[in-house]
This record gives structure tokens, sequence and C-alpha cells, in this order.
């Protein structure tokens, strides 16, 4: 990884035709003497290319990386009708001739908060991409896809209970792993190892515009869209 980098600010300086004689004597030293690092630097300099004629293209410099965060809601909504129900019972178990008790709904109030709570901490699916790899996690579920790593990538329309049968981490039968939050657009991608993750995402195309940028400079194709 020190070497990555290394190499990532030693090429971005040569392109950019700022790089020091110091810092061009190691670069010399590192491609004389590693066939790897060669071949780093070249995919490197590939890199630097793709993002210049990305910004040239559209006019602005290609993100350092994209994020973003959904919330399950439905989770939330199925919470909220739980503890209503509870308190219901709580407050009509317990009636007496001046009618519903509500003093014992404070008995409530700290379960409830620690639920919720829980369900936004651990009911978050994020999914970031960057120069060098995909992430997205959901609670104590992470999955970190180098992008080399990836085969193919695209945009798909996701269906909750048919296809990956509810929302959350799932693990379909076949090995498919969901990130699956609210809404139907999301985006999959294949590992080279043949393995599939598909992810829920509000606006897919910019993930995966942004990762075949880094791949091979080339955008999203038309059309290019499956469902999970």
């Amino acid at each position: 990884c020190d070497m990555r980098e290394e190499l990532r600010i030693l090429a971005r300086a040569y392109a950019d035709g700022e790089i020091t004689e110091p810092q061009l004597r190691r670069l010399e030293s590192i491609l004389q003497g590693d066939a790897a690092a060669r071949q780093r630097y070249l995919e490197e300099m590939s890199l630097i290319n793709a993002l210049e004629e990305y910004s040239v293209s559209v006019g602005a410099p290609l993100p350092d990386r994209i994020h973003e965060t959904n919330h399950i809601w439905i989770i939330y909504k199925m919470a909220a009708a739980m503890w209503l129900v509870i308190a219901a019972v709580v407050v009509f178990s317990n009636m007496s001739s001046r009618g519903p008790d509500f003093t014992r709904l404070q008995l409530l109030v700290m379960p409830a908060g620690i639920h919720f709570f829980l369900i936004w901490v651990l009911g978050r699916i994020t999914a970031e991409v960057d120069h060098t790899c995909i992430k997205v996690g959901m609670g104590p579920f992470k999955s970190k896809t180098r992008i080399e790593d990836v085969q193919s990538i695209r945009t798909c329309t996701i269906r909750p209970i048919r296809d990956l049968w509810g929302w959350g981490w799932r693990r379909r039968f076949d090995g498919t792993r969901g990130f699956i939050g609210d809404g139907n657009e999301g985006f999959e991608f294949t590992r080279s190892d043949g393995k599939r993750t598909v992810v829920t995402a509000s606006d897919p195309q910019r993930f995966v515009d942004f990762v075949r940028r880094m791949k091979t400079g080339k955008p999203l194709d038309n059309g290019d869209r499956r469902e999970a």
C-alpha cells in the first residue's frame, strides 16, 4: 500500500510537470528494479489520463470519492408500529373506572429509545467508492472490493422481496450478497472470483460511471441495465 501511494504521488507529479529532481531519481530507481512497480506506474498514468479526459468532457474534476447513506425506513415504520401496540397493551391492560392508565408509559421510554438508536446505528447502508476500492456496509456486515478486482458493474432494478427476500443485509443461495435499503434503484458488481453484490443507491449511475472511469475511462453504456 505504501508503494502504491508513493507511485500515485510520483505519477501525479510527473503528469503535472511538477516532479522534482529527487522524486525523478526515486521514480527511476523504483521502475528499474521492480516489474510489478512498473506495471502499477502505468496503471496510475492511465488513471490520471482518464481523470483528465473526464474533467474536460464534463467541465469539472472527478471527485476523490462518492459516498451515500441509505436508511431502511420500513424498519423504522415496523418498529414504530410495534411500540404503538406495546403502548396500547400497557395502557389498556390495567384500565380502571377512571379510564386508561398512561402512567406506565414512562417505563417504555428507555427501551424504545435504545431500540430506535440501535436501528439508527445498525440499520444504515453505506456505499463508498474511491480511486482504490468499493466499500459497502450495514452494521457489522461489511464488504470491501478493490477496483482492479471488479470484473463488471452496472445499474439494476431491485425488487427487495422477490429478488433478495427482504431489506438489509441479504445473502442468496447462489452467493449473491445484497445491501438493500429503500427504493428499487441500485447497482451491482461482479468480482473476478464470480461473487456478485447488489447495493441500493439513489443515484446508481454515479457509482457505475465512477468505477468504470477508474478501470477503463469508459462511461456508462446506454441500456446497460438489468434486474437484480
